[in-house]
């Protein structure tokens, strides 16, 4: 998670998991979302996360 006044690029992300991961590793797109379903315990609700609608870097 970001601090409301943070900033993150898609660039950003790929340098990152370029110094942290083996290349063949590195995603090779992120997707964004506002936030997750979740059980009442905090759990992420994997069926509905395929609901979610995406915003494309």
């Amino acid at each position: 998670m970001l601090a409301d006044d943070a900033y993150l690029t898609g660039e950003d992300l790929i340098g990152f998991g370029r110094e942290k991961m083996a290349h063949y590793k590195v995603p090779k797109e992120f997707r964004l979302v506002k936030g997750v379903p979740r059980t009442a315990s905090g759990k992420v609700l994997r069926r509905k996360f395929g609901d979610i609608k995406y915003k494309q870097i």
